[in-house]
């Protein structure tokens, strides 16, 4: 059996739980918005512009878990980048697909409209490449099922942006027809002897350390490591704080939950809680000069279990090939109750909500 080029995209993009893609028509698009439109259960929702078009995507990544967006070249793709930048700094992975010229445009010499007024249409791909994690362009039918299935995987596998871009003239080429998608959604495991070890190094750690909190960082979303972490929190009983970038990646009503560690702009009484702890476990954080607020608010190394989306760090020991799910998640069947702070502390902003006036 054979389908088209457009429509084995709109096969994957169902078969990855991606129920509505976000277009914007345009005359380098149109046939490969024809084959989309002709797959059952992919809805296209179309926008006033592509910057729109692209955040409205970024959105739907948060909600969904993965998301499509589908412009025309240069003078759509171009805009829409800076909403692809946005997916790539919050780990989100967004699918944008740009329609192109012919196949046959390339090598004429000929100027086409809505491009940069150059004859060299490679541009908007060498642009993208600098904020996705995987770029393909498809010039034939034999190597699209590959091409389309590589940003897919890379997009699920990092949770970050990726781009295909589609010239007009070969969407609706015939190709094979997609098969199982378990390859593409299918997570590298972790390296089971250095899980072992990771896991035993930090539990020695932390045997020798009452005042552990948990710090959540803005990768854990990304490492699908949220209910892993409430899980871990639940076990050790410890107060449990995040960064400002990770707002909203641990419940709020979690009676181990503290507020924002942000240095001297932290929530009332986290800033402390964070300087007082001898052990600070560090799940996906990113350390820049924000959310560090000019490098003053850094935990020192030798206090800290950073989890990173594929490494962990134990007091400056490096265990890689180790991904941050597996290790909350057996780190949540292991680690000892360690509820020194959080009875030691409480959540001033609890009790400040309590006190406010009622509006008239």
């Amino acid at each position: 059996m054979s389908t088209t080029i457009g429509g084995y995209l709109a096969k994957r993009l169902t078969q990855i739980g991606v129920s509505h893609h976000f277009a914007v028509a345009g005359d380098y698009n149109l046939v490969l918005l024809d084959q989309l439109l002709a797959q059952d259960g992919l809805e296209q929702i179309y926008c006033c512009n592509e910057l729109n078009c692209g955040f409205a995507a970024e959105g739907y990544a948060r909600a969904r878990g993965i998301a499509c967006a589908v412009v025309t070249f240069s003078v759509g793709a171009l805009s829409a980048i800076n909403a692809l930048g946005g997916a790539h700094a919050e780990n989100l992975p967004v699918i944008l697909v740009s329609g192109a010229p012919n196949t046959n445009d390339h090598g004429t010499g000929r100027i086409l409209h809505h491009t940069l007024g150059t004859s060299d249409y490679g541009y908007q791909y060498e642009m993208v490449r600098h904020v996705t994690v995987a770029a393909e362009r498809v010039f034939s039918a034999e190597d699209a099922p590959a091409k389309i299935d590589r940003v897919i995987e890379r997009a699920l596998a990092l949770s970050k942006p990726v781009y295909l871009e589609i010239p007009c003239n070969v969407a609706d080429l015939e190709c094979p027809e997609p098969g199982p998608v378990e390859a593409l959604l299918s997570r590298r495991p972790s390296a089971g002897k250095t899980l072992d070890r990771a896991i035993a190094t930090t539990l020695d750690f932390l045997s020798e350390r009452e005042q552990v909190v948990i710090l959540i960082g803005s990768k854990l979303r990304a490492a699908h490591g949220l209910d892993a972490a409430v899980k871990l929190a639940d076990r050790m009983g410890c107060a449990v704080t995040i960064m400002a970038a990770a707002k909203g990646f641990f419940p709020e009503d979690h009676p181990a939950y503290r507020g924002v560690y942000w240095g001297n702009v932290s929530s009332p009484g986290t800033e402390a809680l964070i300087d007082n702890a001898d052990a600070i476990l560090c799940l996906g954080p990113v350390f820049n000069d924000y959310s560090t607020v000019g490098w003053q608010a850094l935990p020192e190394g030798y206090r800290m279990v950073r989890v990173d989306p594929e490494e962990v760090v134990v007091a400056g020991q490096s265990f890689g090939g180790v991904s941050l799910l597996d290790f909350v998640t057996a780190l949540g069947e292991q680690a000892p109750r360690r509820t020194g702070s959080a009875e030691t502390s409480s959540w001033p902003c609890r009790k400040l909500r309590l006190s406010l006036p009622t509006p008239a």
